[in-house]
């Protein structure tokens, strides 16, 4: 049995594993619900009883004289991505004290807290997962009379720093212009959103990058004319944002 826990949202507590194919392997659903983190960023972790790694030097399959012990502290659940435990994040204690240095990234253990033997340990992986809003924030890159750059984030923090969170997978865009028999709108390249991966880097601002392509008719321009961008995302919401062709 694989045990799950997320610092928020709601996931499945665990699921039974079953053997396809030679491997065996399980799975749980996650459901986008409150709690929300104020960064929309979602820790999931994976956890069992299991044994440390060691290096079986003679290859007799026994941790014995001479063999290397991978040893491991206590799994925690690292809400805040931080590469260190926290008071307050989920964790499991054994009961351990000796001297390690902490892992963190995909199997985060807490420091100082082995017991340098080769009992049972709590195997773990965690992931992060996006909650962003349905609402968009579209932001100009550049813009000309024939084609409109837009970066397109999700609203969720954008208005108090720089760190934004991308659409929902699958949120779709259409524009339109103010002056459709002078200067028309094409369809927008990157629609829809993709799914997009987590990062290690909590201060590297994600989003996707989108073009409009502006057309013209004979003897006219687009310059003055204003594009108005729709996002539409899977839940229905639209936002419209207007920009100016210079």
């Amino acid at each position: 049995v694989i045990n799950f826990t997320s610092g928020g949202g709601q996931v499945q507590p665990s699921c039974a594993t079953a053997r396809t194919d030679g491997i065996s392997s399980c799975s749980v659903t996650f459901s986008s619900q409150s709690p929300r983190p104020a960064n929309g960023r979602i820790t999931v972790m994976a956890f069992a009883e299991g044994i440390k790694t060691f290096t079986d030097k003679n290859g007799n399959n026994i941790f014995d004289s001479g063999d290397t012990l991978s040893d491991i502290g206590d799994a925690y659940r690292d809400d805040n991505e931080n590469g260190a435990y926290d008071a307050g994040e989920f964790v499991l204690p054994r009961g351990g004290a000796s001297v390690c240095p902490a892992s963190t990234r995909s199997t985060p253990s807490r420091a100082n807290t082995c017991d340098a033997s080769t009992a049972a340990t709590t195997v773990r992986s965690q992931t992060t997962l996006f909650m962003a809003t349905s609402t968009a924030l579209l932001t100009k890159t550049s813009v000309t009379s024939s084609a409109l750059d837009f970066r397109a984030n999700s609203t969720t923090r954008c208005s108090d720093n720089s760190f934004c969170l991308p659409l929902a997978a699958g949120t779709t865009f259409t524009a339109d212009t103010t002056s459709p028999t002078a200067c028309t709108a094409g369809t927008v390249l990157g629609s829809p959103v993709p799914n997009i991966s987590p990062v290690d880097d909590l201060n590297k601002q994600l989003g996707t990058l989108h073009t409009v392509l502006l057309t013209a008719e004979v003897d006219k321009t687009c310059s003055g004319v204003t594009v108005r961008v729709t996002a539409t995302s899977p839940s229905g919401l639209g936002t419209i944002t207007p920009f100016l062709v210079p």
